[in-house]
């Protein structure tokens, strides 16, 4: 899957990639991307967001801009905790950016969706 991320990075194209379905958040923060295969609990059949940037990173021809939209809930996450689960959420989104790629996510465990770098709805 991440094989057909990485070709049109490697174009001097702009790149986006939408992701929905479920997501999780590890214990040290990363948040991680279902696949139709992931069982809740096993992270070992997740991927790891940053895998997903790295590829559409890969072989960057250009300046091409990119952008990652997560469109995922954490319903298969037993440690929601309103408030603070957003704010670990926040910073995984955070980090992920800085892997050059502009994210956009509607992830949360309130309605508003949260743009890296930005504080706005």
């Amino acid at each position: 899957m991440l094989r057909h991320m990485m070709e049109p990075s490697a174009g001097d194209d702009g790149l986006i990639v939408y992701w929905t379905g479920h997501a999780t958040l590890a214990a040290d923060g990363s948040l991680y991307l279902a696949l139709p295969s992931s069982r809740s609990g096993d992270l070992h059949t997740w991927v790891p967001a940053r895998q997903v940037t790295h590829a559409m990173t890969a072989g960057r021809g250009g300046a091409a801009d990119r952008l990652l939209i997560v469109d995922a809930c954490f319903s298969s996450s037993t440690e929601i905790v309103s408030g603070h689960y957003d704010g670990l959420i926040r910073r995984a989104v955070e980090r992920l950016s800085r892997n050059g790629v502009a994210v956009l996510s509607s992830m949360g465990t309130t309605p508003p969706g949260f743009a890296a770098n930005s504080h706005g709805l």
